[in-house]
C-alpha cells in the first residue's frame, strides 16, 4: 500500500482550507491518501494556527519581515517542509511571496 501524501499547509488567516482538508481526512474521503504533516503560518494570532494546534499538527510561524531577502525567507520555509518530509504543499490562502521549489 502506498503511504499517504504528507501535506505542508501554508496559511495566512482563518484556516478554512486547513479545516476542510482535516474534515475530509476525518470523514474518510482522504484517509490513507493524505495527511497534514506541518502547517506554516505567515502571521501570528490567526485562527488557522488554532485549528492546527487543536488537531495536534506542528505549526511554524515564519514571518517574511524577519528575513532580509525573499531567498532567505524561501529557504527557511523549505527547511521546515523538508524536516516534516512534506510531499506536497497546499497554499491555503497563503499571502506571502515564496519561491516554490519545483519538487513541490
Amino acid at each position: 500500500m502506498t503511504p499517504p501524501l504528507r501535506l505542508g499547509v501554508l496559511l495566512s488567516g482563518g484556516g478554512r482550507t486547513l479545516e476542510n482538508l482535516l474534515a475530509e481526512i476525518d470523514a474518510g474521503r482522504l484517509k490513507g491518501l493524505a495527511e497534514v504533516a506541518v502547517v506554516i503560518a505567515s502571521r501570528p494570532q490567526i485562527r488557522g494556527i488554532e485549528i492546527a494546534e487543536q488537531a495536534g499538527i506542528a505549526v511554524h510561524l515564519i514571518r517574511p519581515k524577519a528575513f532580509d531577502t525573499v531567498d532567505a525567507y524561501s529557504e527557511a520555509m523549505v527547511c521546515v517542509l523538508d524536516d516534516a518530509r512534506a510531499d506536497l504543499v497546499c497554499l491555503a490562502g497563503f499571502l506571502s511571496y515564496w519561491i516554490i521549489p519545483e519538487r513541490f
